[in-house]
């Protein structure tokens, strides 16, 4: 037998710089002038951006000779496809780029996804530099090198690791933003202090005033405000892909809140903005945290009080919770299990034998879903080609609920004897389709989670009673 020994032993210096400052999108192009990353650059946009920034950005290009071609994309997270993947890769070899072109992305997160992507697949790899324009770009999509597109059956689920060369971050663009944007950004930047940085969630709390006023209206001290925020998330950011540049376990906890979080922008079809997504992610994992006994109630309610202040997380989903909970399995990093990163208190993950994604109990999280109100638990009426009441019998469409908040949710299950539901027991704590949804042994005989479900379903109740919206915690 004929071996041979191929060695690659690779040391490769992907490190870069993150610049911030006000104005900086008027200086990239003499910069890029001097770093040499490429010998020009095709600039990828979408076709809002493209209106507000594109033009400063390509006249200066042009002016420093650096200038190959403008890509647009449809604004929108449709856009961050395989489908408009290859749209742009057709429009890349069209303007005669080559292994020495360089890609700008220049928008939010979907086009740093989809540009960066484009990038690391166009001549196997090309450079690339981010000039995002939405805070939640700013804070999190644009640094750390993970670029992807979207599958139907998920999000972010074909990609790749590829490092910008720079990033630059200009606040200023931040003042043309949208407030429901800009309060989607807000969703991703306090996660950072959940999961790290306490002192960073003290300020968020301190500053509230200034993140809930209008950006049009912001002052010189509010944009230094803004300002401190940015560099203090892209710290934190930055010193966990150092440690873990490639997810294998400390950067996980980056995704707090967004296992529901995924799923909730699944099931609407991409209409719930990313960070809004996250932030009624992070009200869910809280609760699960607090079922679990992980984390004090206190600091559940101090969580969603902020989260209340700033006006997010409060997004309701159309679909059905087994539904949800299959979308959760299909998470790239879940292995087929339900896998949550939990805060045991503000500024600090839960650990279990040193890893931050854990296994979580499926009748825990079904419990967690249902009590809070958030997903509607109604099945989705679709049209098919048999519906006689449709012109033609009417197209087909699919069966799962990624396309489904087109269509209205008509028929409510009634109970749970038709569905698994973790609040039915038998006296053994077995679970029994054919008990009813408050059926438990006598509280003496209740198993620690019976008994932690049973006290959540009378808050509830209690809620209910006093004419008040319930939330868990």
């Amino acid at each position: 037998m004929a071996r041979i020994q191929v060695e690659l032993k690779k040391s490769v210096d992907e490190s870069f710089d993150i610049e911030i400052e006000k104005g900086f999108l008027r200086r990239i192009a003499s910069d890029l002038r001097m770093k040499r990353f490429a010998e020009s650059y095709v600039v990828i946009t979408d076709s809002k951006v493209n209106r507000l920034f594109a033009g400063e950005l390509v006249t200066s290009l042009k002016r420093e000779k650096l200038f190959l071609g403008k890509i647009v994309v449809p604004a929108g997270e449709e856009s961050k496809s395989l489908v408009e993947m290859q749209k742009v890769l057709e429009k890349m070899v069209e303007s005669g780029a080559h292994r020495k072109t360089g890609v700008i992305a220049l928008g939010g997160g979907m086009i740093g996804d989809l540009a960066g992507f484009v990038a690391a697949s166009f001549m196997r790899g090309i450079p690339y530099v981010q000039v995002p324009t939405t805070l939640l770009a700013m804070i999190d999509s644009s640094v750390g090198g993970k670029v992807a597109v979207d599958l139907p059956t998920g999000k972010n689920m074909v990609g790749a690791f590829w490092q910008p060369k720079k990033v630059y971050i200009d606040p200023e663009v931040l003042s043309y933003l949208p407030m429901k944007q800009w309060k989607a950004g807000i969703g991703e930047a306090v996660k950072y202090g959940a999961i790290k940085d306490r002192t960073l969630w003290d300020f968020f709390e301190q500053h509230v005033n200034v993140l809930n006023k209008d950006l049009k209206k912001f002052l010189p001290s509010d944009w230094k405000v803004v300002e401190e925020m940015i560099r203090r998330c892209l710290h934190i950011k930055a010193e966990i892909v150092m440690k873990d540049e490639k997810e294998d376990n400390l950067r996980q906890i980056l995704n707090y809140g967004h296992t529901f979080g995924h799923v909730i922008e699944l099931m609407s079809g991409y209409k719930v903005l990313h960070g809004e997504a996250v932030a009624t992610g992070m009200r869910l994992a809280a609760a699960v945290a607090v079922q679990l006994r992980f984390m004090p109630m206190a600091e559940q309610e101090k969580q969603n009080k902020l989260l209340d202040d700033l006006g997010i997380g409060n997004t309701k989903t159309k679909g059905l919770i087994k539904e949800f909970i299959e979308h959760m399995k299909k998470d790239k990093k879940s292995d087929g299990k339900l896998k949550l990163v939990l805060v045991d208190r503000l500024g600090r993950c839960r650990q279990d034998m040193g890893r931050y994604s854990l296994a979580v109990d499926e009748k825990v999280v079904k419990e967690v879903l249902r009590e809070s109100g958030l997903i509607d638990d109604k099945e989705v009426v679709r049209p098919t080609s048999s519906d006689s009441s449709l012109p033609g019998g009417g197209p087909t469409y699919p069966t799962s609920s990624w396309g489904s908040p087109n269509y209205e949710a008509s028929q409510s299950y009634q109970g749970y004897s038709s569905v698994s539901s973790p609040s039915s027991y038998s006296s053994s704590s077995n679970y029994s389709s054919q008990s009813s949804p408050s059926s438990f042994s006598s509280p003496s005989e209740e198993t620690d989670l019976q008994r932690r479900l049973r006290e959540m379903r009378e808050r509830r109740e209690q809620a209910q009673k006093e004419g008040k919206r319930w939330l868990p915690g």
